[in-house]
């Protein structure tokens, strides 16, 4: 699991939200590191310093650290001071040297200590799989329960020659063979029922890959749907090719 958590903190509610969901991921052995992107040299006693723009600073320190997480806050907007905006979110998940987790806004005041469902977003990639491999050495860790969900295109099953309606059947039969996993197959917008699953769990996982659904969700313009609106944690995983942290 999780060696090395790197903590981003803005002087906001976010970067508690932060702080209490790295504490709930991290297991006993953890080392969590707190950092606040600041301009060079001008860092507050105590905290490490990412210096530069905030997903930069972030992935350097990570390098640096050989980190294998970075948990982030979620979109809000603090009364004054600083905002950490989905934009950030964005820039923190895209190329991340690691894997990333964002928090929903009042995780931390919400006191919750224990993850009893852990849910994976699947589907047949290199990525999802992965995930897949990360939310059961969470769910063994935790005890928590282990859920994937699989989204295939919505069909008439009326005209069965257009093959979407086998794909849900197919896709119903790789995760019942998924040991240990309550699978679930269902058909429309993944975004859509992402949100309802996200609804359900305590931690969502997901695959980043370049191209693909999981990609335009993580990395295009619809995070805002994903971050602003949180009702559990996300944690996200980085494309092989731009992981040269410690790996989660």
């Amino acid at each position: 699991m999780f060696r090395k958590i790197i903590v981003a903190v803005d002087g906001q509610d976010g970067g508690l939200d932060a702080g209490a969901l790295a504490r709930t991921l991290a297991p006993p052995t953890a080392e969590i590191v707190v950092a606040r992107v600041v301009p060079k040299d001008d860092g507050p006693e105590g905290v490490a310093d990412a210096g530069g723009d905030d997903a930069g600073g972030l992935h350097r320190l990570a390098d640096e650290q050989l980190a294998d997480l970075i948990v982030v806050g979620s979109h809000h907007r603090g009364g004054t001071g600083r905002v950490w905006s989905a934009d950030r979110t964005r820039a923190t998940l895209r190329d991340a040297p690691c894997a990333v987790a964002v928090a929903p806004r009042g995780f931390a005041d919400d006191a919750r200590g224990t993850i009893r469902s852990i849910g994976v977003g699947y589907d047949e990639s290199e990525a999802a799989q992965r995930a897949l491999d990360l939310g059961r050495a969470l769910a063994w860790d935790t005890a928590a329960e282990l859920q994937a969900l699989e989204v295939v295109p919505e069909t008439n099953w009326q005209t069965p020659q257009s093959g979407a309606g086998w794909k849900a059947v197919a896709a119903g039969g790789r995760l019942a063979e998924l040991e240990g996993v309550t699978g679930v197959v269902l058909e429309g917008d993944v975004l859509d029922h992402l949100a309802q699953f996200a609804r359900e769990v305590d931690v969502l996982i997901l695959g980043s890959h370049h191209h693909g659904v999981l990609s335009r969700l993580v990395l295009g313009h619809t995070v805002d749907d994903v971050t602003r609106h949180l009702t559990c944690a996300v944690i996200v995983l980085p494309h092989p090719m731009g992981q040269s942290g410690a790996g989660a």
